[in-house]
């Protein structure tokens, strides 16, 4: 592990970023999702807290069963409006890199090299101060890239290594629920089309707990 590089973190995960992130900064992620109802759930958080919760300026969720990522924001105990995705290539089983970029209007978020989806903040970036990673998911790495500071050492909320020494953060924990209601953003050319209300693609009351079947989604497969 380097100083900027976290390998084989155990989740559910919490990592201290190197400092506030501003434009110019990068998290790369390699990872692979379990079948067969697994997903990986990513917060950019303004503090290590989950009970009660921290402000998250950015929440990603990426389900291969629907090829879909979700995108959303937590603001003074309250979600912001959800942005779905379609067309991700994010498959069940297999490897996948992302790369989640800030920029002076927002963030950039690329899987697999492919072209860049670009969405404007909802929330201060320079407050974000953490990372947090749960699902059904195994993590391979986590790469900070144009940081100038190194970080501390990250903590796992559920340590698997006892040399990291970490203080695990306290669970089971209450999330507010989520309405799910948005609209829709899409990888590669298709038009953008308006996402009727349904079954939310997970429950963030469960984040910590056993991975349940989706419920209402219907797998597209391109």
């Amino acid at each position: 592990m380097t100083p900027n590089q976290v390998l084989a973190p155990t989740l559910p995960f919490m990592g201290q970023l190197p400092g506030p992130m501003v434009p110019g900064c990068r998290i790369r992620l390699k990872a692979k999702i379990n079948r067969p109802n697994g997903d990986l759930r990513l917060h950019l958080q303004s503090g290590a807290s989950l009970n009660p919760m921290d402000d998250i300026p950015l929440h990603l969720t990426f389900l291969p069963a629907t090829r879909e990522v979700i995108r959303n924001s937590y603001t003074a105990g309250r979600w912001g409006q959800e942005v779905r995705t379609p067309n991700s290539p994010i498959n069940f089983e297999e490897d996948f890199e992302l790369a989640l970029s800030a920029h002076p209007q927002g963030f950039n978020l690329e899987i697999n090299s492919e072209p860049p989806i670009s969405f404007n903040n909802q929330s201060p970036q320079d407050r974000i101060t953490h990372i947090f990673l749960t699902g059904g998911a195994v993590v391979q790495s986590i790469t900070y890239d144009n940081w100038s500071v190194t970080p501390s050492i990250p903590k796992e909320v559920m340590p698997s290594a006892p040399a990291f020494a970490p203080s695990p953060v306290p669970v089971p924990f209450q999330i507010p629920a989520w309405p799910h209601t948005g609209h829709v953003q899409f990888f590669g050319p298709s038009p953008p089309m308006l996402h009727s209300p349904q079954q939310p693609a997970f429950n963030p009351a469960m984040m910590m707990g056993p991975q349940q079947p989706l419920l209402g989604e219907v797998s597209v497969l391109n």
